[in-house]
């Protein structure tokens, strides 16, 4: 807010920096030295029950309020030059706070000893498949989880995005599709190339392909997949009939059987042409994403 006044200045509380007083006198100093004069600085939590103190567990946000004194000075508003920005020890910080307060750092359920799943980073996967158990591909996994946009209120902003799986070596990689230069088409129930798909399109040392179902098991998708769910309406995790009739033209264009993915928010599900569609017992629970 560049006009005077008051602001109110929020920083939601993360995973990552813990709420406590020295956050709060270091969002302090920072206004401060912005020639923002500190009204008044006061968090709040959902089991607060003084919202005015200074710290407080399972806190949700740091609130500061603030008034800017002149649009056009670069001096605070006591008339001094503004602070030199102090060097905060962070590590030290953590560590200190850390050690003193396990656990209620992180955002917490009903169990304070129990730490939001959100909060921490996902188990790596070990489960002898050397391309599921490759970190490159891990990460890889997850940026394809992230860009399927699994956490979208409407279920038909969620999209299956994918790409190929290249061996170089003893090592795996993923290059994904990409929707703009290779004319891919993605929407929340499957995934089509605008275009017949030859060999040479695919990249040197592909042995199969990973692709995302934006669900969890359970999910009623009835709405916007009238087809590609079990019985009831509801999404089970592994592959489609499309899946498996798309993993038999990727084994004609190879030459030989390749070993394709489907990552889901509850598993990794292995697949082939041979593969019936449904559940599959080679899945294995989801890792590394």
């Amino acid at each position: 807010n560049i006009f005077p006044g008051t602001t109110i200045i929020t920083r939601v509380a993360n995973c990552f920096v813990p709420d406590n007083s020295d956050v709060i006198n270091y969002l302090a100093d920072i206004l401060e030295a912005d020639s923002i004069e500190p009204l008044g600085v006061h968090t709040h939590g959902d089991d607060c029950d003084d919202p005015d103190v200074a710290f407080c567990g399972d806190l949700d946000e740091v609130v500061v309020t603030a008034s800017r004194c002149d649009n056009e000075t670069s001096l605070s508003c006591g008339g001094n030059p503004p602070p030199e920005p102090i060097n905060w020890e962070w590590d030290e910080i953590f560590d200190d706070w850390n050690d003193d307060n396990p656990h209620e750092w992180e955002p917490t359920g009903d169990d304070p000893d129990e730490p939001c799943e959100d909060c921490l980073p996902p188990e790596p996967c070990d489960t002898d498949d050397p391309i599921i158990d490759d970190e490159d591909v891990q990460e890889a996994f997850h940026e394809l989880w992230e860009a399927s946009n699994p956490d979208a209120e409407s279920l038909s902003d969620r999209r299956e995005v994918g790409g190929w799986i290249v061996q170089e070596g003893t090592d795996f990689r993923i290059e994904a599709w990409d929707e703009d230069e290779d004319n891919w088409e993605f929407g929340p129930c499957s995934f089509t190339s605008g275009s017949p798909i030859h060999r040479d399109d695919l990249p040197t040392g592909t042995v199969g392909m990973v692709h995302t179902h934006p669900w969890s098991d359970g999910t009623d998708v009835s709405d916007v997949c009238p087809v590609a769910h079990g019985a009831d309406g509801t999404y089970e995790s592994g592959p489609s009939e499309w899946d498996t009739e798309f993993a038999s033209t990727l084994r004609d264009l190879l030459a030989f059987e390749s070993k394709s993915f489907i990552i889901d928010a509850d598993k990794i599900t292995p697949y082939d042409s041979t593969s019936d569609p449904g559940p599959n017992e080679d899945a294995v629970e989801r890792c590394g994403y």
